[in-house]
C-alpha cells in the first residue's frame, strides 16, 4: 500500500483525465453536470466549446436570461461564463489526481471593455499554470495561488470583458 507522501508524488490518472475531458466536451452531459453543480449555468445555456491542455473555451448566448436591464448582458453572467473557462480545466485535472485537491476562487477582477449584446465566447488560456500549481501543492502539501485568466470576445473579436481570478489550491491526503 503507498503511503500518503509516495500518492501526492504521482502524476495524474491520464485515463481518468481523457474521459472527464471527453465528458466536459459532451453537451448532454455538461448541461447535466450544470444543472446538478451550477445550476445558473444551465439556466444561462452556458456551453463548454472547448477543453484541452492548453486551456478552455465556455461561451455565454445574449438573450432573455443573460440580459440587464440596459439591454446588454449583465456582468454577473460573463463572470459566471468567465470563472468556468477558468476552473473546469483545473477541477477536470483536480478530479484526475491521486489525492483530493480543495479548490477556491479568493479573488476576482473583471474589467469590461464594450457591452456584449450577441455570444461571447470566454477563453482561458492559461491551463498549464493551474496543472502546474496542482502538481505543486500535491508535492508541498501547501497552499498554491493560482492567477487564471480569461477574456470575453464577441462575434466580431471584440474584447468584451477581461477576468482574472485567483485559485487556491490545497492537496489534502
Amino acid at each position: 500500500m503507498l503511503s500518503t507522501r509516495e500518492m501526492m508524488l504521482m502524476p495524474f490518472d491520464e485515463v481518468m483525465l481523457s474521459r472527464l475531458q471527453k465528458r466536459s466536451s459532451g453537451r448532454i452531459r455538461m448541461f447535466l453536470f450544470m444543472l446538478l453543480k451550477m445550476p445558473l449555468g444551465a439556466f444561462a445555456r452556458l456551453r463548454v466549446d472547448r477543453l484541452d491542455g492548453e486551456g478552455c473555451e465556455v461561451s455565454l448566448p445574449a438573450g432573455w436570461r443573460t440580459r440587464n436591464p440596459f439591454k446588454s448582458t449583465y456582468w454577473a453572467a460573463q463572470g459566471m461564463a468567465a470563472e468556468l473557462s477558468t476552473g473546469l480545466g483545473m477541477y477536470v485535472h483536480a478530479q484526475a489526481a491521486p489525492v483530493s485537491i480543495r479548490t477556491l476562487v479568493g479573488k476576482v477582477s473583471g474589467e469590461f471593455v464594450k457591452p456584449a449584446r450577441s455570444r461571447v465566447v470566454f477563453s482561458c488560456e492559461n491551463l498549464p499554470d493551474a496543472v502546474a500549481a496542482l502538481e505543486e501543492t500535491m508535492r508541498t502539501q501547501e497552499s498554491v495561488v493560482c492567477e487564471m485568466v480569461s477574456v470575453g470576445r464577441d462575434g466580431d473579436g471584440d474584447v468584451i470583458s477581461r477576468w482574472i481570478f485567483a485559485w487556491s489550491f490545497k492537496a489534502s491526503g
